[in-house]
């Protein structure tokens, strides 16, 4: 079904799905929520979409993802977050296109990230898309960086087409998975790109390594 322009703010936890799937989320406000499991924590919840969602302020984490698969995030706002912008953890398949994710990490600076993927119950963040979306730090208090996989287990992911500045403070996006397709963003160096140096005379080509 779906549920639209709710607002969830003074919470525990802002907005708890266990076992749902096939739900549209519209218009939400979650904010200034103060439990561990911050604003919103999706536990083993499949095929959900979320729209047009502010997510911001709470004290710990924006959104968790736990073993959730097939999930759409598009054209949300999460930001200003006590910790983690959004922890996907143990989750594939997923989508995250068109959201403002910036200045989380608020509670210290320089130890979360806008987006952190890792393995759980013995299942790793892979074959995730992160695309089109606009990363930055523009508060005192910044994140480390705006992407983070936690091991080369997350792999096959797509990150494409994302601004990440200005960075965080100790970069923009931290690789792992050596299968990763990563092209196109705005403050990282991509598979497409790389420098020549000058050819010789006589030779008409030169291999350019690129990454």
């Amino acid at each position: 079904g779906t549920v639209s322009s709710c607002i969830s703010t003074g919470n525990a936890l802002g907005v708890f799905l266990s076992n749902s799937y096939e739900n549209r989320f519209i218009g939400f406000q979650i904010f200034g929520n103060t439990g561990s499991d911050g604003g919103m924590y999706l536990y083993a919840s499949p095929r959900n979409s979320f729209e047009s969602s502010y997510i911001y302020s709470n004290t710990y984490t924006g959104v968790t993802l736990m073993l959730s698969h097939y999930n759409v995030f598009i054209g949300n706002f999460v930001q200003r977050n006590g910790v983690t912008g959004i922890n996907n953890l143990g989750s594939n398949h997923n989508i995250y296109s068109n959201n403002f994710i910036n200045d989380n990490s608020q509670t210290t600076n320089g130890t979360r990230e806008d987006i952190y993927m890792a393995t759980s119950g013995g299942i790793h963040s892979s074959y995730n898309i992160i695309t089109e979306n606009i990363f930055s730090t523009t508060l005192a208090n910044k994140v480390d960086y705006m992407i983070y996989e936690d091991g080369a287990a997350q792999d096959y992911n797509i990150i494409k087409n994302n601004n990440f500045l200005p960075a965080g403070t100790a970069g923009t996006f931290f690789k792992s998975g050596v299968n990763d397709k990563v092209s196109g963003n705005i403050g990282y160096v991509t598979e497409s790109s790389g420098t020549a140096g000058s050819i010789a005379l006589g030779v008409t080509h030169e291999h350019i390594t690129h990454g």
